[in-house]
C-alpha cells in the first residue's frame, strides 16, 4: 500500500513524501520512492530522509535505497518504533516513509560517526567538525542509536562547535524490544552510530517542544551513576526504589519504561510551553545489581521525581503546539514530527492517530507532516540542545531569505 503526498513549494524548496506498508523491502522502498517522485512532479531529488519500522531486514532497506535512488543522493534516516505520515501513526512491523527534498536554494549534506557507546564525546567532536566545515549550515537533523551510549554527551561538542546550527531529531528505535536499532548512512544500515542531515542555505526552522507528563511522589537523589547506568537513588538500588511505586516486577518490559520515567527539574524561558521537568525514560534493568539504564543520562547528584504520562495533557499539548507552530510558520514546505515511542500505541492504543498525529496534520492541512516514533527526542531548551523523553518535537521548515 503506497500513498502519494503532494509536495508543497515554498519559494524554491519543496518535498515529496511516499509511504508504504509493503512487507517486502524492495517493494516498500519502490512504492515510497515512486510516490515521493510523483509528488515532486518531475523535480530532481536532492536528499532523502527515510524512517522504517523494525520488522524489515534493515540491511536490505539500505541496499534498496542505494539501488533505487540516483547515485550520490544523500540518504539519512533510522529505524523506529513507528512512523508518522499524513496524519497517521503506524507502528506495524512493516511501515516505511520516505521524504524526498528538492530545492534550488538549499544544500543537503549527510554526516555520521560510528562507535557511539562509550565514546560519545569523540562522536560529538567528529560531527561538529563535519558540520562546522559548512559555512552556511543552518539545521542538523540528528538520529543517534537509541540504545547505545549516553546521547546527552554528544551535545556539548556540537553546541560549542556549531553554535549557530539548530540541532533537532530523535533516536532510533525498534519494536519496543530494546534489542538493536539502526541508522542509515553511507549506504549502510549501521548500529551503535549517529547520523544526520545538514541543511545549508536560506531555510527558516521553527520548533515546538512539549510533553504531557506530571510529577508524582517525592524528590530523590541519584547517589550512584556512571551517567547512563543509575545504580542507586537515596543510597538504595534504583530498581528497588522505583518498584516502591508500582509493586515488585519479576523483569523489565516495555510497560515498565512507561511506569518508571523520572523527571529532573529544568529552568525554561518565560512563556515556553514545556513544564518544569525534562523526562528520562528507562530502557533496561540489571536485575542482579538493581542498575537501571537511562540512555538520555542521569548524573550522580541529580534530584529527580517519578513522573507519569497524562493522556489528556499529551493530546492537549499536541494541539497547542501544532496551532502555535502553524501561526509561526504559515509557509512551511514540510513539518517533521519526532514523537516518543511511549506516546504511541503503548499509551493510546487504537486512538494514537487521533490523539497525537492527526492534530498536527489538521493544523497543516496543505503541508506534508511526516515523522518517527523515537526512543528519545532532540531539541534545544533554554539555549542548549537537550535530550527528551515522552516528548514531541515539531519542526517546520520554510524557505528563508
Amino acid at each position: 500500500m503506497s500513498t502519494v503526498l503532494e509536495g508543497v513549494r515554498s519559494g524554491q524548496s519543496r518535498c515529496g513524501v511516499g509511504f508504504s506498508r509493503a512487507v517486502d523491502e524492495c517493494e516498500a522502498v519502490e512504492e515510497a520512492r515512486v510516490a515521493s517522485a510523483e509528488a515532486l512532479d518531475g523535480a530532481g531529488i536532492d536528499a532523502v530522509l527515510v524512517f522504517a519500522t523494525a520488522g524489515y531486514d534493515q540491511d536490505a532497506i539500505a541496499v534498496q535505497l542505494a539501488t533505487q535512488l540516483p547515485p550520490g543522493t544523500p540518504v539519512i534516516g533510522c529505524s523506529g518504533e513507528g512512523v508518522i505520515c499524513h496524519g497517521v501513526s503506524s507502528e506495524q512491523a512493516n511501515a516505511l516513509v520516505l521524504v524526498a527534498f528538492s530545492s534550488d536554494s538549499l544544500r543537503f549534506v549527510p554526516v555520521f560517526s560510528e562507535g557511539l557507546s562509550g565514546d560519545e564525546e569523540r562522536c560529538g567532536v567528529e560531527l561538529a567538525e563535519q558540520v562546522s566545515g559548512l559555512p552556511d549550515a543552518q539545521v542538523l537533523l540528528l538520529f543517534p542509536d537509541g540504545l547505545a551510549g549516553n546521547v546527552s554527551k554528544l551535545f556539548p561538542a556540537l553546541d560549542a562547535g556549531c553554535p549557530n546550527v539548530e540541532i533537532l531529531g530523535g533516536t532510533a528505535g525498534d519494536m519496543l524490544a530494546f534489542n538493536k536499532t539502526f541508522q542509515y548512512a553511507d549506504g549502510r544500515a549501521l548500529s551503535n552510530a549517529v547520523c544526520g542531515l545538514v541543511i545549508c542555505g536560506p531555510v527558516d526552522v521553527t520548533t515546538q517542544v512539549n510533553h504531557g507528563c506530571r510529577p508524582v511522589g517525592r524528590e530523590m537523589t541519584v547517589t550512584e551513576s556512571d551517567g547512563r547506568l543509575v545504580g542507586t537513588m537515596d543510597d538504595r538500588p534504583a530498581w528497588e526504589v522505583m518498584q516502591d511505586y508500582v509493586g515488585n516486577r519479576p523483569r523489565f518490559d516495555a510497560m515498565d519504561s512507561a511506569h518508571f520515567a523520572l523527571g529532573r527539574r529544568v529552568e525554561v524561558p518565560s512563556g515556553v510551553d514545556y513544564g518544569d521537568y525534562i523526562i528520562r525514560m528507562p530502557l533496561g534493568v540489571n536485575l542482579e545489581t538493581g542498575e537501571v539504564m537511562f540512555p538520555g543520562g542521569l548524573e550522580q547528584g541529580t534530584v529527580v521525581r517519578l513522573t507519569r504520562r497524562d493522556p489528556t495533557r499529551i493530546t492537549e499539548s499536541v494541539v497547542r503546539a501544532s496551532c502555535a507552530l502553524r501561526e509561526s510558520a504559515p509557509n512551511a514546505f514540510v513539518v517533521l514530527q519526532f514523537d516518543c515511542a511511549g506516546r504511541g500505541g503503548l499509551l493510546f492504543g487504537d486512538r494514537t492517530t487521533a490523539s497525537i498525529a492527526q492534530p498536527v496534520q489538521d493544523a497543516f492541512d496543505d503541508c506534508p507532516v511526516v515523522g518517527l516514533h523515537t526512543f528519545g527526542e532532540i531539541a534545544s531548551l533554554g539555549g542548549a540542545t537537550e535530550f527528551h523523553n515522552y516528548t514531541v518535537v515539531l519542526v517546520a521548515l520554510s524557505e528563508g531569505e
